[in-house]
């Protein structure tokens, strides 16, 4: 019987390594500590070291010499940078659910978990930056522990969250923000990660994060929008807004997300008409 209790006694369970995440956090918030451990927990995982050695090579980041050592990557990407990709990189390999027939469902909603973490880097203060790009990548985590439990991926309309939230709660006694909280907070996430997680639906219950939560709220609101905007996407609404005006933030994050999205996954997202548009003046 699948229940409360048995879906958090499965999040132990869950193949996600952040420890990675941890170290380069940690380093984040202090510039004067020893990067030493989280190169060595990167060089343990084969895909994390690929990921950063082809970024640092890229026609983006490169410098005239091809870098085959990782912590010369390291350098040349910058620690910003190295945390963004260790945490897309953690979150998108480490998700990814065996023999689960409709991964296309949790490409999905990784895409839009990508681009409200744009929106919310966007969003905060740049002193603030690192952690709010990681609540935005972070908040939809708990569907992805409820999918593990059998509970289809297909259910999961996050174009709708609210009713989301009910049918989940009603059928299991819990729903994917406190089961994404929940996990968070057992891999060692701060209070500051998790709390807007937890409370994304209901911000002003969040003290004393809820500015991080109504933040998140409207990164969710604009991830939601863009989506609903992307010919390719499920949540693609038919009636064009092509015409209609969009706020430049909108069209910066949706650029930058669809960049990232490209970087990471084998098919590039299909740009709203809107984008392209704009992208040609």
């Amino acid at each position: 019987m699948l229940d409360r209790d048995s879906i958090i006694a499965s999040i132990g369970d869950l193949s996600v390594t952040p420890r990675v995440i941890r170290y380069l956090s940690l380093f984040l918030k202090s510039p004067d500590a020893d990067i030493t451990p989280a190169i060595e927990a990167i060089k343990t995982e084969p895909v994390l070291t690929a990921a950063m050695l082809a970024a640092c090579n890229s026609p983006h980041h490169f410098r005239g010499e091809k870098l085959l050592c990782l912590e010369h990557a390291i350098l040349r990407l910058g620690y910003r940078e190295t945390y963004r990709i260790a945490l897309l990189i953690t979150f998108r390999q480490g998700l990814r659910i065996s023999n689960l027939p409709d991964n296309v469902v949790a490409d999905y909603l990784w895409s839009r978990a990508v681009t409200a973490a744009c929106a919310m880097e966007s969003l905060a203060a740049p002193t603030h930056a690192s952690s709010a790009y990681t609540i935005g990548l972070l908040h939809l985590i708990g569907c992805f522990i409820l999918a593990r439990n059998r509970t289809p991926l297909a259910a999961f309309d996050s174009t709708h969250p609210e009713s989301m939230l009910a049918a989940q709660e009603a059928a299991y006694g819990i729903a994917y923000p406190e089961a994404g909280a929940l996990a968070l907070d057992q891999w060692g996430f701060p209070p500051e990660i998790w709390m807007p997680v937890k409370f994304q639906l209901h911000p002003s219950e969040a003290a004393p994060w809820v500015e991080d939560a109504f933040m998140l709220s409207r990164a969710m609101s604009v991830a939601n929008f863009i989506e609903q905007s992307r010919p390719d996407s499920p949540a693609y609404l038919a009636q064009s807004r092509e015409h209609a005006y969009i706020e430049t933030f909108v069209r910066d994050v949706e650029a930058t997300s669809a960049e990232l999205i490209a970087t990471f996954h084998s098919i590039r997202p299909r740009r709203p008409s809107w984008a392209s548009c704009y992208d040609e003046r």
